[in-house]
């Protein structure tokens, strides 16, 4: 029996990303692997910058 995927959920999860890294030049917009990259370090761009506001208030 071949082996079954939700593909519903995983694409959805690739849409969701999709979505939030347009606007982005090139790849970074339209290439799965280069926005969810794109997508990682826009989060951790974000932590970081949640800290260093927090560290001048």
């Amino acid at each position: 029996m071949p082996r079954s995927v939700n593909h519903v959920a995983s694409r959805n999860r690739r849409k969701k990303i999709m979505s939030l890294t347009r606007g982005n030049f090139g790849g970074r917009a339209n290439v799965w692997t280069v926005a969810k990259n794109t997508w990682e370090k826009g989060l951790q761009y974000a932590y970081v910058s949640t800290l260093l506001l927090a560290s001048k208030v």
